[in-house]
């Protein structure tokens, strides 16, 4: 028997497979907390009477170690006309689109067992570029407030941002995952 039939035998591919698209899917739910983070810390330093939002147990929950992300909101600013002083900005900005890879290898190693998904998997890659390309860096720990709302912006319809990217993405690793045949022992 070759090495790849023992595999095949296994369900190695099948398991492989599995992992990856639920690595894909804990991604996912990282950039949802990244993007929840920004959100409430922008809405404190519009209102900084506002009460604050705690995201630790919601950190924590998503397997994200940075307890520093746990004072984000309450230290967060607006310090000028539109741009606001946030705290780990440039570790917040660098976490969001590193998770979004990961969510987008996990659909090329799909897409390595399933070869329909080779087309999606194109205009995605395209689409994570160009906002990767368009988003502020975080360097000096400073965000504009309007970048905050392009990355979380929904139901404009024309423009293309994150929340709406991390949403497909998801969508597309769930399909996967219910074609994965199961096997019962």
């Amino acid at each position: 028997m070759t090495s790849k039939a023992f595999n095949d035998a296994l369900g190695e591919g099948e398991l492989r497979l599995t992992d990856r698209v639920r690595r894909g899917l804990i991604a996912s739910e990282r950039v949802q907390y990244y993007l929840t983070l920004l959100q409430a810390a922008k809405e404190h330093a519009v209102d900084p009477a506002r009460p604050t939002t705690d995201l630790r147990v919601v950190r924590e929950a998503v397997g994200l170690r940075d307890s520093r992300l746990d004072s984000v909101v309450p230290r967060c600013d607006a310090v000028s006309e539109g741009d606001l002083a946030m705290p780990a900005a440039l570790t917040i900005m660098h976490g969001l689109f590193a998770e979004l890879a990961v969510m987008l290898h996990s659909l090329r190693v799909a897409a390595d067992e399933t070869p329909d998904l080779r087309p999606a998997l194109a205009r995605y890659a395209l689409r994570l570029a160009r906002l990767h390309a368009d988003a502020p860096s975080g360097v000096a720990d400073r965000l504009p407030a309007e970048a905050i709302d392009a990355l979380t912006r929904t139901g404009n319809g024309s423009s293309d941002c994150v929340w709406q990217l991390t949403i497909d993405l998801h969508a597309e690793l769930n399909r996967v995952l219910t074609r994965i045949p199961t096997r019962s022992s």
